[in-house]
């Protein structure tokens, strides 16, 4: 599956080729003593904190490990989900990680960024570690990505609460079994997305979805797509737009309670 998803990579992109030198580098001469001291300056707000901004009404964006590939020129492949590397939606990314609208959260992981990754024996963080200094506004205050990444009953009741009072737009793949699953999101309004490759529809989605905004008015879109849900969500969230929230796995570990 390594080798497969490798060469699929490299059929996507050609160029990542001198990128996978350069990860091999990155990760084989990890020095966490001159890395982590890059980001003692960020600011940083932890999930609880970051669940807090999203109860206020702020919108969400997260941003991982898988979002850095695609910057650098790699493909996301896994067992179940592709996003082809899109370098339009490589750039677009990196405006999300720098973008400074106080209503617009943009979240990432960054107990990865400031801990010794040896320590923690987290390989697959190595490479990003390396890199995300360079794409970051340190001039910001970034969220916590990992706060639906593990089941904490308060913190995910709290945002349960939270939804089951909106109007809500979901977009994501197979979304009417979703809302057929999840009672709290009983009567809200949806639109499916490819569950691969969605940023090479780009501008049918955009298009569709804005229509969909302007005749329903949802006070919440719920945003679940893979890399291609962070640009989504950065190019329609303007001034009176509904609140956007980038959740992810957020209903996978839910179900699981």
């Amino acid at each position: 599956m390594l080798i497969k998803g490798i060469l699929l990579k490299l059929k996507h992109n050609p160029f990542c080729f001198f990128e996978y030198i350069n990860k091999a580098r990155l990760m084989f001469t990890y020095q966490p003593e001159k890395i982590i001291p890059k980001y003692q300056r960020l600011e940083t707000l932890d999930a609880d904190q970051t669940v807090d901004e999203i109860l206020k009404g702020k919108s969400i964006i997260r941003v991982g490990d898988g979002e850095m590939e695609i910057i650098r020129g790699f493909s996301i492949i896994s067992n179940d989900f592709t996003q082809k590397y899109d370098k339009h939606l490589a750039e677009e990314l990196k405006k999300v990680l720098v973008q400074d609208n106080s209503k617009l959260l943009t979240c990432i992981s960054h107990t990865f960024l400031k801990e010794d990754l040896i320590i923690k024996n987290n390989w697959v963080w190595k490479y990003s570690q390396r890199l995300y200094y360079k794409y970051l506004n340190f001039n910001v205050i970034y969220g916590d990505a990992l706060i639906f990444r593990s089941y904490n009953k308060k913190r995910y009741d709290k945002l349960i609460n939270y939804i089951k009072n909106k109007q809500i737009l979901m977009i994501t793949h197979n979304a009417s079994t979703l809302i057929e699953k999840h009672k709290y999101l009983k009567g809200a309004i949806y639109y499916d997305i490819p569950a691969n490759n969605a940023s090479l529809k780009r501008n049918k989605i955009i298009k569709e979805v804005e229509q969909i905004i302007e005749k329903e008015k949802p006070e919440l879109v719920l945003v679940s797509g893979g890399a291609f849900a962070k640009e989504l969500i950065n190019t329609l969230f303007i001034p009176g737009s509904p609140q956007f929230l980038d959740i992810g796995s957020f209903y996978d570990y839910g179900q699981k309670q």
